[in-house]
Parts: structure tokens; sequence; C-alpha cells
């Protein structure tokens, strides 16, 4: 069986890297966990590269089969209840140890992906207990805004260019985590 005490989920994104350098930061080794459920490749390349440049202890990518596409046969990366699957992953992999999964939701993220909300978290923590099983969410973002992470992110020197939050491909501009990120680094 599979054993770590902390797992962070990875995205090729801004907030999930943030959140691996403060992990990092917290002391002790750690599995970086990427999911391929078919989105963009794009974002799959920003992890492995994020990978390589990090030198994360272990990096684990999971792969689930592919989502359907939309009505009109077009994929995004956006899918409702994406970290409810990712932390279920995760807390199967910490089943028999327990152990702490960090995840990057942030302050902007709260409207409108209800399992990024404070609520949530503490719902999936508690059924963890009652399955017997002591894993923690540490969420360092979750009072932080999307240009507070950008202005952490640029301060702690991670290659923003090289990280991927498009919903459509590498930087549409046109998907609401493009103009999200946009709006951020415009203030920070």
């Amino acid at each position: 069986m599979y054993k770590c005490a902390r797992i962070v989920l990875v995205s090729g994104g801004i907030d999930s890297t943030l959140c691996s350098l403060l992990a990092e930061r917290d002391g002790g080794p750690f599995t970086a966990l990427a999911v391929d459920y078919g989105q963009n490749r794009h974002e799959l390349a920003a992890v492995d590269f994020l990978n390589s440049h990090y030198r994360w202890g272990r990096y684990v990518k999971a792969q689930i089969t592919p989502f359907p596409s939309s009505d009109d046969g077009s994929r995004t990366n956006f899918m409702p209840g994406r970290n409810a699957m990712f932390l279920s992953l995760a807390a199967a992999m910490l089943a028999e140890s327990g152990g702490q999964i960090y995840i990057g939701s942030n302050a902007d993220d709260h409207a409108d992906y209800p399992d990024c909300r404070e609520e949530f978290f503490r719902a999936f923590e508690a059924m963890q207990r009652a399955q017997g099983r002591n894993i923690q969410i540490i969420r360092p973002l979750i009072n932080l805004t999307k240009a507070m992470v950008m202005k952490e992110a640029k301060q702690r020197g991670i290659p923003i260019d090289k990280t991927v939050s498009c919903y459509i491909n590498a930087g549409c501009g046109e998907c609401n985590a493009c103009k999200l990120r946009a709006s951020a680094e415009a203030v920070a």
C-alpha cells in the first residue's frame, strides 16, 4: 500500500505552485499529486515543468477516464466538483496512515466553486474522521485573493510565465480563470 504523510495537490497553476512552496516551508517530505482527467495538455506540461524546476520529493500523476465534453463537443478544464474528486484521491492515498492534504484554493474561488469553500473542507475532514481517518486539509491561501496570491508568488520567484490557469488552452484570455489571472497580475 502507498505510504506518505503529506500530499500537495498540483495543477500547474499559480495557486498550487505557491501551495507547494508553503508545504515545503512547513517542512518534511511531501508527494505532489497531479490528476490527468483529460484537461488540456498545457496544464499537465506546466505541472511537469514545475516538478522538474522545484524537484518535488515525489511526484505522482494519476490518470482517470476523461469526463465527457460539453454539449457542443468542446472540452474545457472546468469540471464541477473537481476538488472533491482530487481530495478523495489524495485521501485514499493517505487512508492507512492519515496525514495532510495541501490545496491551493483561495478567497476568489469561493463564489464560483462550492468545493473551494471553508465549509466544504470542514465537511470533508469530518467525513474522513467518520471513516476513522485522521486527514487534515491544509488551505494556506483560503483567505487570500488572487491578487494577493500573485503578489506572493512573484515575491517567491515563481516562474509565473510557466504556470497555466486557463480552462481552454495555454491562455485564451476569455475564460474566467484567464480574466481573474489578468486582473490579479495588473494589481500585484
